[in-house]
């Protein structure tokens, strides 16, 4: 197994979120490029194309009257780079459906749940035509789905979901996943379910039955799959992957493992194995490497 130093050169080219923050960056003004439809409960987002790099707040309860504190979904569209936010107090609604459309690179950084509606703010986020979308770092309390369709790159890291549906997390066609430090309190079978993907990487996670059984891949032919050092909740976190962790801990995020990252993987006391037979959802070109933590 590499050294901690070893790894954390292997991680330099790993691209940290504050990558989208830039000098130019501006803060967007919620009620100029967002509107809300009230036929429809629903509130519009759309950035400028001349505009680049930007952080937008919303704080959908500004947008409500008083007779009808709902909205059902919430559209950002034509965004460049943005940084989004976006404060549920008080909504409502039980489910708030969040689409981001035909953007370039987003990440959420802060989502905001009301407390006097525990419970009841499930989270549905639909992402379609983007170059990449990243979140990182947050807590998704409430029942919550991820659809992404033709999302070139995403990457999911050190966030935690209470619950996740069958599928909570359905990704297809895409260039590149990645799910790596976080924490899934409730899953089922299937709850990740991964269609036309060309590179796979779903690491260090806790999760409440078997990664074997939450990850269902489908038409996946590429040989750039890599799922390791992923555990139980209750399980002991073995001593190569506490290594790893604490690597990836001192990069914010990780967008871009490199091969030989992995390929170190094999070279660990975690009998590391290719799972084929294990995997009922795995056409025969792929190769699951999988540790003792599943």
């Amino acid at each position: 197994m590499p050294s901690p130093s070893i790894l954390l050169h292997l991680l330099l080219p790993l691209v940290s979120a504050t990558a989208l923050l830039h000098p130019d960056q501006q803060t967007l003004d919620q009620h100029q490029v967002c509107s809300y439809q009230s036929d429809s409960r629903s509130v519009r987002c759309r950035c400028q194309q001349n505009e680049s790099r930007h952080f937008l707040p919303i704080q959908l309860e500004s947008f409500l009257k008083k007779d009808n504190p709902k909205v059902d979904q919430v559209s950002i569209e034509f965004c460049t780079e943005l940084l989004l936010a976006i404060d549920l107090s008080g909504v409502t609604s039980t489910n708030i459906h969040l689409k981001l459309s035909n953007c370039g690179k987003v990440q959420i950084v802060n989502i905001k749940y009301d407390p006097k509606n525990s419970g009841e703010q499930n989270l549905n986020l639909e992402l379609e035509n983007m170059e990449k979308f990243t979140i990182q770092k947050q807590t998704f309390k409430e029942v919550t789905t991820i659809t992404a369709t033709n999302v070139k790159e995403l990457l999911i890291y050190k966030t935690t979901f209470s619950h996740l549906s069958n599928p909570g997390i359905k990704i297809e066609k895409s260039a590149k996943v990645s799910i790596i430090d976080c924490v899934f309190n409730e899953t089922s079978p299937g709850s990740i379910s991964v269609n036309s993907v060309d590179e796979v990487e779903i690491i260090n996670n806790q999760f409440s039955i078997d990664t074997i059984e939450v990850v269902e891949l489908n038409d996946f032919y590429g040989s750039n799959l890599y799922i390791s050092c992923n555990r139980l909740h209750e399980e002991a976190v073995n001593l190569e992957c506490v290594t790893i962790s604490s690597a990836l801990q001192t990069v914010s995020s990780a967008t871009s493992f490199p091969a030989s990252f992995f390929s170190s993987l094999t070279s660990a006391s975690m009998d590391v194995k290719s799972e084929r037979s294990g995997c009922a959802h795995c056409s025969d070109h792929l190769c699951l490497l999988q540790g003792e933590t599943r």
